[in-house]
């Protein structure tokens, strides 16, 4: 063997092969941005160090984020782009609060077009997609994040949340009916992100929607049912959710559910007009491990 053709092998033989994905995130940053202002209220620089240390504690291979400004605001938790983490956020929607994902470096995914049709006022955030390979599977998986203040039917009933109301109940019928398309498909899938509902609730009017079973990989569960929040004492029920279809359900490890709760050190609220805004975020990360 020549000196040209052994050199050759022991490089490939030392390639790294692609790394499978381990852990499944969701995560609402709260308007995380690359400077300290916020839409809602300013940060300060130790609530950017409290979200270093809780991505690190959270420690999971694909995160779909929400509420993004860009890149740069991702590199001050997650470090620069490329080092240990790659972003990919929604390209062309019209919010400045971005979906997207964050996935650890070296694991394969494939970026699908953007689920703009979730954009049903012009305004509105669209959903993120990518393909992720898990145990020899090609999933399709979406990061969203609905319209905000139609948490429940409380707020269903309420005439000054009408048009709110509206507005998400007709981004529900939209993602139905992507539902409804993936499930004629062969290719599992998983929506996981900020709702904004409480789709857990028993009698929940949305929920029947977007599992009505029909066609058959329609049938979803829910990761988040049966559970409680333990994020903010505000929040008793969770509006962020992992969502499964029949088929993901066997890919994904129900029974290894974790929230990354906020310690009393890092919580604070801050007042910005009749607004309450929570750092580091508003809502805690969840994640399962995938099989």
């Amino acid at each position: 063997m020549t000196r040209r053709i052994f050199l050759a092998v022991t490089a490939l033989l030392w390639m790294s092969p692609p790394v499978s994905a381990q852990t499944l995130a969701t995560w609402n940053m709260s308007w995380l941005n690359s400077t300290n202002n916020s839409g809602n209220a300013p940060r300060k620089d130790s609530d950017y160090e409290a979200l270093q240390k809780y991505a690190k504690r959270l420690n999971a291979d694909v995160i779909a984020v929400q509420e993004i400004a860009d890149e740069k605001a991702l590199e001050r938790v997650f470090g620069k782009k490329g080092d240990k983490f790659v972003f990919h956020l929604s390209e062309k929607s019209p919010s400045i609060q971005q979906t997207g994902f964050v996935i650890r470096k070296g694991i394969a995914f494939k970026r699908l077009d953007d689920f703009s049709q979730l954009d049903v006022t012009g305004r509105l955030r669209h959903g993120t997609v990518i393909q992720l390979p898990v145990s020899g599977q090609n999933v399709v998986i979406m990061s969203v994040h609905l319209k905000s203040g139609c948490f429940s039917g409380k707020e269903d009933r309420k005439p000054t949340k009408f048009e709110t109301c509206v507005k998400m109940y007709r981004q529900v019928v939209v993602l139905e009916k992507w539902i409804d398309r993936m499930a004629k498909g062969d290719q599992p899938y998983i929506i996981l992100g900020d709702f904004n509902r409480r789709l857990a609730l028993t009698g929940d009017l949305v929920w029947p929607v977007i599992d009505d079973g029909k066609p058959t990989n329609a049938d979803l569960e829910n990761v988040t049912r049966g559970r409680k929040p333990s994020c903010w004492p505000d929040f008793i029920d969770y509006i962020d959710h992992i969502i499964v279809d029949p088929r993901a359900k066997n890919l994904v490890d129900f029974s290894s559910f974790k929230e990354i709760s906020y310690e009393a050190v890092d919580k604070r609220k801050v007042k910005k007009g009749p607004r309450t805004t929570y750092y580091p975020s508003d809502h805690c990360p969840i994640s399962v491990k995938l099989k």
